[in-house]
């Protein structure tokens, strides 16, 4: 679950093995590099289980159960169609972070979140996961990417983050998950 590297082919999703309930008041954070906009590449959560089957990338072709935000500024949320356009984009050397707390999503390049969002305080997420549209309430998060086999590197809190983790923030282990 710690680290993922290299994806197989194109139309890939690579999700972590542990899952989470995105409401909780606890938030969870990890890190990628490698993804960019030539690729279609996301980062986000799914439903727990919503993945098999899906032929396309998660979030954009998948079965109404993911949220992305993409590397070539579209986000997606339930595969609706883009959510948003024209947002801030970014290429196969920037880190992007993703931080999930109370069903709120929100990602930074290079450790400045994007929007103006701030997970810290709660403002301004770049997606709100909206719990009655979805079965199953824990997910995973998602890296998702469509075209040019990319080569991804994944940081879920095995090493130090490339930029800290907001406050209130941890990485996704079983150690900082609620006992169940």
């Amino acid at each position: 679950n710690l680290e993922a590297n290299t994806f197989a082919s194109d139309y890939s999703t690579l999700a972590s093995t542990i899952a989470f309930d995105p409401s909780d008041s606890d938030g969870f954070y990890f890190e990628s590099i490698g993804t960019n906009s030539s690729q279609y590449a996301g980062v986000g959560i799914a439903e727990t289980g919503s993945l098999p089957g899906i032929t396309g990338c998660a979030g954009r072709d998948g079965n109404n159960d993911q949220a992305l935000v993409r590397a070539d500024g579209y986000w997606y949320y339930n595969s609706s169609g883009a959510i948003s356009s024209g947002k801030t984009t970014w290429t196969s050397s920037d880190v992007i972070g993703c931080a999930v707390k109370d069903n709120k999503i929100w990602v930074s390049k290079n450790g400045a979140w994007l929007d103006s969002g701030n997970p810290a305080t709660g403002a301004n997420p770049n997606i709100t996961w909206v719990p009655s549209n979805h079965v199953n309430k824990l997910v995973n998060f998602i890296i998702c990417a469509y075209s040019g086999n990319p080569s991804v590197n994944v940081n879920f809190g095995q090493r130090p983050f490339a930029h800290t983790a907001p406050s209130g923030y941890k990485a996704l282990c079983t150690a900082n998950l609620p006992d169940p």
